[in-house]
């Protein structure tokens, strides 16, 4: 496959889960006045939408297509901690033990990326 068209796979698919996305905050935005209410209404339903979409393995399909452009939203953080939990329980941990590991890998991505704000911030401030 050419660098070209999985660059534009990538991009369709990342283009599309930003446009679910764009949709709800209008959607919530009809119903709830806030705007900062509205952005974090709108990421929680996109979460949920994202386990349902891991759940039933569409998600699968999705990232087989768009590879890197399934990997950066939402859903890809939360396909992270489901594959993780799913490997762990796969393992032969219990159900409690596998959540907290798949838990503990976004806690990883995000608190990475929290340090290296915080760090950027204060070099640049």
């Amino acid at each position: 496959m050419t660098a070209i068209r999985k660059i534009l796979k990538a991009f369709l698919v990342g283009g599309c889960f930003g446009l679910i996305g764009q949709l709800l905050i209008a959607l919530f935005a009809i119903f709830i006045s806030d705007a900062t209410m509205v952005i974090m209404v709108s990421i929680l339903a996109f979460g949920v939408i994202a386990v349902v979409i891991i759940a039933n393995g569409f998600y699968f399909k999705v990232a087989e297509f768009g590879d890197s452009g399934a990997a950066i939203p939402v859903c890809g953080l939360m396909f992270g901690a489901a594959t993780s939990a799913a490997a762990a329980q796969k393992a032969g941990a219990k159900l409690e033990k596998a959540f907290i590991v798949g838990f503990w890998n976004v806690l990883k991505i995000l608190g990475t990326g929290f340090v290296i704000a915080f760090i950027l911030g204060l070099l640049l401030c």
